[in-house]
């Protein structure tokens, strides 16, 4: 069998080359010559279509092939589900044919980078940039890099698993991750070109940060499913009486073991991406969105883990005497805890690395911090609202049902009044924190507006609809002279326009000090910053862009002075020396003078 996986490897891999050899043979003899595309024609697009197209049949096809090639090299005790004759046949069929289309499309499209003005070498070299940095081929690159990364993924959970005899050999995982490896490997190095222009870049920064996102995912995910089931099992053997740790290895099976495996699998993703392929990014867009949207979800997981274990104990102390055991009550504590670990590692993380570097994160990373800090705002507030709601609800049906003589029922009262305090100790922990952080922080009027206009028009929203409704209770109420039952038709509604009145003027006096164009607050400021003015001289303007982007400044385009005492020069990669400088220049008015490949720092 395997001479015969082996004749079949070599047909895979010499079809398509001999294929590629005879199309490129005859096209030189006859003359055809594919004209050059200029940028965005339908010929690019198709192009880098075909080739997209052309990798994925040709990888999943390898992968196919080299998965009958591991299986028969394998014990027979180990292979539980072998590849069929007609599957590796298939196999083969769609790397011959997805090898021949892609490499056929590359060298088209290496065509078009050569260019076609041979005369002309300064217009060949345009050409060969133009087409270097197209939208298109920045687009395909990026789609290929983000599918191979999901396959691989997929395919070193399973690697993985097996490699820690959590489950059975996955005969398809170590060749996913040789052939998308090898995919991933020869499109990252496409990404050089890509990084000299700012669309470029910027595509280059969504595949990045998507990658780390779901990373990201993956590894909280899988940290909290193996905290959980460890924690679970420890809990029952102290608390039940189940002893199971003395199974040894066992402990490493089921939720624990797929829960170790897909934490080590998401950080390497979310590792790769945030800390190494985006070493020195502390300014982007991307870091930005994903730094907020990390600590904001930490944030919440962590309050609402919490929460749930207030709940649990407020439920515990109101239960009757013998009505709950503690061991079985108590059981949910191991979920929570491994919950809010995860959460408060998000957040924190995130909460550290914004005020790790601040001063230098840029407008972008601060714009960021103070939307995280307005989100929790609002869900503080939305929490307090939510306990004000409930609390009148249930005064007003015990003040109603008591008055005609009926006793509330012990469950509903005591689930209304449990959910009212949970709320409140939230609202009243996240609220007065993230709101009086964002008031000594805030720089940026238009965030603050958001937040004061959002909470102000959601008021006004629930008072008219709260008020309808009250209004609508009282009137039916007194035409068909039902007494006080208009009160616990409307309890719910009265509860609305209650929360309302109790924290929309505080916000509307806020409102009206930002619409008179007064300071809400004084501004919390880490380090005097110099004021920064840049020339550039030369052709370095991309890179010094990038510079200036990296350190977080506030700067000003001028002329060149050279009355100027030149602090030292500085590689353009170099972004802690010349911020370094920058520091010990607080207070003076700095010029920075790029040209060529370096970077200049004088004190004016």
């Amino acid at each position: 069998m395997i001479p015969g996986l082996l004749g079949g490897l070599l047909f895979t891999v010499l079809v398509p080359v001999a294929l590629i050899w005879l199309i490129v043979t005859l096209a030189r003899r006859r003359g055809m010559v594919l004209p050059r595309a200029d940028k965005g024609t339908p010929r690019r697009v198709y192009i880098y279509f075909a080739l997209l197209v052309g990798v994925m049949v040709f990888a999943s096809g390898v992968t196919i092939v080299l998965q009958a090639l591991v299986e028969s090299v394998a014990p027979a005790d180990v292979v539980l589900d072998r590849s069929s004759s007609s599957r590796t046949a298939l196999g083969a069929a769609m790397a011959v044919v997805g090898g021949a289309v892609w490499a056929i499309h590359w060298l088209a499209a290496m065509h078009l980078v050569a260019g076609r003005t041979a005369a002309a070498p300064q217009g060949q070299a345009a050409a060969a940039a133009e087409e270097r940095t197209a939208a298109t081929r920045q687009a395909y690159v990026a789609v290929t890099l983000l599918v191979a990364g999901v396959v691989m993924t997929v395919a070193g959970h399973n690697a993985v698993r097996w490699a820690l005899d959590a489950d059975d050999f996955h005969n398809g995982a170590f060749p996913a991750l040789l052939t998308w490896g090898a995919v991933w490997a020869f499109h990252w190095r496409l990404t050089k070109d890509a990084r000299a222009t700012a669309y470029g870049r910027a595509v280059m920064e969504v595949y990045t940060y998507v990658t780390a996102a779901y990373g990201l995912v993956v590894l909280a995910v899988g940290a909290g499913r193996a905290a959980q089931a460890l924690l679970g099992q420890g809990y029952e053997a102290l608390a039940l009486g189940d002893v199971v740790l003395d199974k040894g290895p066992a402990v490493w099976t089921g939720a624990a073991a797929g829960g170790l495996v897909l934490a080590i699998v998401g950080g390497a993703a979310w590792g790769s991406h945030w800390f190494a392929m985006s070493r020195g990014d502390r300014t982007s867009t991307g870091r930005a969105l994903l730094g907020f949207a990390a600590g904001l979800a930490g944030t919440l997981t962590l309050m609402a883990a919490l929460g749930m274990l207030l709940r649990g104990l407020i439920w515990w102390f109101m239960a009757e005497p013998g009505e709950l055991t503690a061991a079985s009550h108590f059981v949910f504590v191991p979920a929570l805890a491994a919950t809010a670990a995860v959460g408060a590692g998000l957040a924190g993380y995130h909460h550290l690395e914004f005020h790790r570097y601040a001063g230098t994160v840029g407008r972008r990373a601060a714009a960021a911090k103070e939307a995280m800090l307005g989100a929790v705002s609002l869900v503080g507030v939305g929490s307090i609202a939510t306990a004000v709601v409930l609390l009148t609800a249930l005064l007003i049906s015990a003040a109603v049902e008591s008055s005609r003589g009926i006793r509330p029922e012990r469950e509903w009262w005591r689930g209304l009044l449990t959910a009212a305090l949970v709320a409140t100790a939230l609202g009243g922990a996240l609220w007065p924190a993230a709101w009086t952080r964002w008031r000594r922080v805030t720089e940026r009027a238009s965030i603050w507006n958001i937040y004061v206009y959002l909470v102000v028009g959601m008021s006004i929203a629930a008072l008219a609809g709260g008020g309808v409704h009250v209004l609508y209770t009282l009137l039916r109420a007194i035409l068909d002279d039902t007494g006080t039952a208009w009160l616990r038709d409307g309890r719910w509604s009265l509860g609305v326009v209650g929360a309302v009145a109790l924290l929309t003027p505080y916000h509307w006096l806020v409102l009206r000090e930002t619409r008179a164009g007064r300071s809400v607050a004084p501004v919390e400021s880490s380090e005097t910053q110099a004021a920064v003015q840049v020339v550039v001289a030369g052709a370095a303007a991309g890179e010094a862009d990038r510079l200036l982007a990296a350190l977080g400044y506030a700067v000003t385009v001028t002329s060149r002075s050279d009355a100027a005492r030149e602090l030292g020069r500085y590689a353009l990669s170099d972004v802690d020396g010349v911020r370094a400088a920058l520091r010990e220049a607080q207070g003076s008015a700095v010029l920075l003078v790029v040209e060529g490949d370096e970077v200049g720092v004088f004190a004016q």
